[in-house]
């Protein structure tokens, strides 16, 4: 199973985040996994091995407040999840479409933001969201050698 899928979230109230916007995206995906799975979180976060799973930055349009970023409501954000096996698709997709279903927050550095969509389709993400497998990917490869 690969799965890559991005994630519109909007801010309740304005949000400022941390200095490392990247761990904060990371502490979420590992925060979601253990609702559902506390075993696998813990897994994921404790080991120093290859992770099967990729986080983005959160993307968007910030606002500056006294050197730190800030989300505000009037703006979208996006984070891109990757990942490279089933037992963590099924518990991050679980939970973030019971977010979305039952209108309940996701909390990014203390402030609750709201999951407005999840996409997957590579027409609606610009290409950067599809679900495979490793034998569809495999099959849709070029034999060309070169880039």
């Amino acid at each position: 199973m690969l799965a890559s899928f991005v994630v519109h979230l909007r801010p309740h109230n304005p949000a400022p985040l941390g200095r490392s916007v990247g761990r904060s995206m990371h502490a979420l995906l590992l925060g979601m996994v253990r609702q559902v799975d506390p075993e696998l979180s813990a897994l994921l976060h404790g080991t120093n091995a290859l992770k099967p799973f990729t986080v983005s930055m959160l993307q968007g349009h910030f606002v500056d407040h006294a050197g730190r970023p800030f989300a505000v409501p009037s703006e979208t954000y996006r984070v891109r999840y990757t990942v490279l096996e089933a037992r963590t698709f099924s518990a991050l997709g679980h939970v973030l479409l019971g977010k979305q279903l039952y209108d309940e927050p996701v909390i990014i550095d203390g402030e609750p933001f709201t999951v407005e969509e999840i996409v997957v389709s590579p027409e609606r993400a610009q290409g950067w969201a599809q679900v495979t497998t490793y034998d569809e990917l495999l099959a849709s490869a070029s034999s060309n050698r070169q880039i």
